[in-house]
């Protein structure tokens, strides 16, 4: 069973700006056989990883080709083949506008 949370925002960036979501994931211990961390913006998947691994990994995703558009985003987890002790976890998800 995958396990979503999901948000909207409204992403305004000037011309020399670029927007990116910042975020990490991992586990709070030992996993099993690990997750599939998976970002949706409106619906539709546009980044994913399947992490085995128990130590933080650190994520960028470019968000710029959206600007100025209402966005709906979904973090979403989903267990592979076996969920016993699959405690993933999203890292501090943040939306950021960089200067270009």
């Amino acid at each position: 069973i995958p396990s979503l949370l999901t948000g909207k925002s409204e992403l305004k960036p000037t011309a020399t700006e670029s927007i990116v979501l910042d975020f990490g994931t991992g586990f709070t211990g030992p996993t099993s056989d690990g997750c599939r961390f998976a970002l949706l913006l409106n619906g539709k998947e546009i980044w994913s990883h399947t992490q085995k691994e128990l130590a933080p990994q650190k994520f960028q995703v470019d968000l710029s080709e959206w600007a100025g558009q209402k966005i709906k985003l979904t973090l979403l987890v989903n267990a592979l083949a076996e969920s016993t002790n699959d405690w993933a976890n999203w890292l501090r998800p943040q939306i950021r506008i960089n200067k270009k």
